[in-house]
Parts: structure tokens; C-alpha cells; sequence
């Protein structure tokens, strides 16, 4: 930037603080003076939902069925509970991977991959910046670097070109997110995990029975992470 243009970021901060009081000042004049305003709710304008949604029941007979036969068992110890081995193998229906443990969130096995990996303090992890924090928790924990890599336009995953650019010798693993039940292209970032070494975890958690090129997600990377989080 040229010197003519050059300015402080305190006289930026200064410039900028003015002109939003200016704007606020003279939309208050406005609406004092009867002026015409956008008609939008927040600006004294008619409300565009008037009716709050009902919502049915939460749960069912079939649940309070399940809640009273756990009650009723000698021991409230999940780990060998008959639910959780159910649950397994209903998963293991659905996503066919040899090893499934269970764990206390989606977060807990992010950051139990992420350890499992071997991720210590100075490595690198890349992953997508639009993403739950549960994505980077783990890597922090671990004392290790969470490095944003930019996403795909219309797709908002890891785009796989970037990744691979931002790569270093302190790369450790990828974590890719599959977004909003929109799979990554888990094929291309396999690739080039196998190709650098790295390890790929798939980080499942928003994405429950979606499929990519007809295979269930959570089968190609190294470790899936799923969640049973309320939303």
C-alpha cells in the first residue's frame, strides 16, 4: 500500500467505531421522524412467523420399555451392558469395521484417535476450520497443532489439493469432516494419506448413514468417529 493511502489500525479502528455511530444516529433520527424503515421485525416491522411449532411427544412406549429393563439389571456398568453389545452389533451392520468401541461422546473418540495415532506435542493435524470444536479438541489436548486447510466451493469439505499443500514434515494426520452428511472425497485424501504416511481419520459425527460411491462412510480411513450428540 502506498504511503498517500497508508493508515494506523488505530486510526482504522477510530474511522470505522465513527461511521457506525453515524449510521446508528441517523437511523434513530429516522424512526423518530416517522421516516420509512425496511420494514424488516427487528426494525419495528410485522413479525414473518407469527406461531410457534408444536412439538409431539419425545419418546415412546419402546423406550421407557428399554429404560425400565436397564433398571432392572444387577448392574448399571455400560461397558459389557447387553445395550451396548446390541448397539455394537447394530452398528457393525451398518459400518462394517472389524473393531468398534464405544465411548462417552463423539469428542471422546476424536481425542481417543487422535492418541491411538500417536499425536504428540509438536505434531500437526489437518482438518476443515467450519467443523464442531470436538473436531480439534483432542489435537490440542495432545499438545499437537490443528492446521486449517480450505474447503471445496459447494461442498464445504477438506478440498484434497490444498491439503496435500500444506503438508510438512511435522504432519502427523488428516481429519476429515464429513460436513453435514456430505461425505469427503475419501478416496483422493486415502490416497495421499498412504502416499505421505499419514494417518486419516474419518470424523463421522454429523454424517450417520451416508454413503460414498456406495460404501458406508467410517470404512476407508484409518479411524471413523461417530456421535449419538442429541442434534
Amino acid at each position: 500500500m502506498s504511503e498517500h493511502y497508508s493508515i494506523s489500525r488505530r486510526q482504522f479502528v477510530a474511522g470505522a467505531s465513527s461511521a457506525l455511530v453515524a449510521g446508528a444516529g441517523a437511523a434513530a433520527a429516522e424512526k423518530k421522524a416517522g421516516g420509512r424503515t425496511s420494514g424488516l421485525a427487528i426494525e419495528g416491522g410485522p413479525k414473518a412467523v407469527t406461531k410457534t411449532p408444536s412439538g409431539g411427544p419425545r419418546w415412546g412406549e419402546p423406550e421407557l420399555k428399554q429404560l425400565e429393563a436397564m433398571l432392572r439389571q444387577g448392574s448399571l456398568f455400560y461397558w459389557e451392558g447387553p445395550q451396548t453389545k446390541l448397539l455394537i452389533e447394530r452398528f457393525q451392520q451398518i459400518c462394517p469395521r472389524k473393531y468398534v468401541q464405544t465411548c462417552s461422546s463423539g469428542t471422546a473418540a476424536l481425542h481417543i484417535a487422535v492418541a491411538a495415532a500417536g499425536i504428540g506435542p509438536g505434531d500437526e493435524v489437518i482438518t476443515s476450520p467450519v467443523t464442531d470444536i470436538g473436531t480439534v479438541i483432542g489435537v490440542l489436548y495432545q499438545q499437537a497443532v490443528p492446521v486449517f486447510a480450505d474447503l471445496g466451493a459447494g461442498t464445504y469439505n477438506l478440498d484434497v489439493a490444498d491439503v496435500e499443500r500444506r503438508i510438512t514434515p511435522k504432519t502427523k494426520a488428516i481429519i476429515a469432516v464429513h460436513l453435514t452428511g456430505n461425505p469427503c472425497d475419501l478416496d483422493a485424501l486415502k490416497a495421499l494419506a498412504d502416499r505421505h504416511k499419514l494417518i486419516l481419520i474419518e470424523d463421522c459425527a454429523q454424517a450417520w448413514g451416508a454413503k460414498y460411491r456406495g460404501r458406508p462412510i467410517g470404512t476407508v480411513g484409518h479411524f471413523a468417529c461417530f456421535s449419538l450428540q442429541n442434534s
